[in-house]
């Protein structure tokens, strides 16, 4: 079944100890799917000649820059603010520096 709409309401449901479990869907999700339906809204608007368009002509812009904002959050990667640009130590390089000081101090 496609689905038509996109529904961010949590979904709530009753279980076997009577307790009440609730899902909501991550924000990171919600952000993807508004994504695909930006793409696919614009996808569509480019297939109409622009006298049948729905949206006005210079509306594929701003879409196309609201698309741009939010996969810039949702491929956002921390690591170089963390490392400062640096990529990450891997366990082997730290234990190879502390065996190259260990034969260094006892030699």
């Amino acid at each position: 079944m496609s689905q038509t709409e996109i529904h961010f309401e949590e979904s709530k449901w009753k279980l076997h100890d009577g307790s009440i479990h609730v899902h909501k869907m991550p924000s990171s999700r919600r952000l993807e799917l508004i994504i695909k339906a930006l793409k696919d809204i614009l996808t569509t608007e480019n297939k109409v000649d622009y006298m049948n368009r729905e949206l006005p002509f210079w509306a594929d812009e701003k879409i196309e820059e609201a698309i741009e904002n939010l996969e810039f959050i949702t491929e956002y990667d921390p690591t170089d603010e963390i490392c400062d640009g640096e990529p990450p130590t891997t366990a082997a390089e730290i234990a190879s520096a502390s065996w190259k000081q260990h034969l260094e101090l006892h030699s």
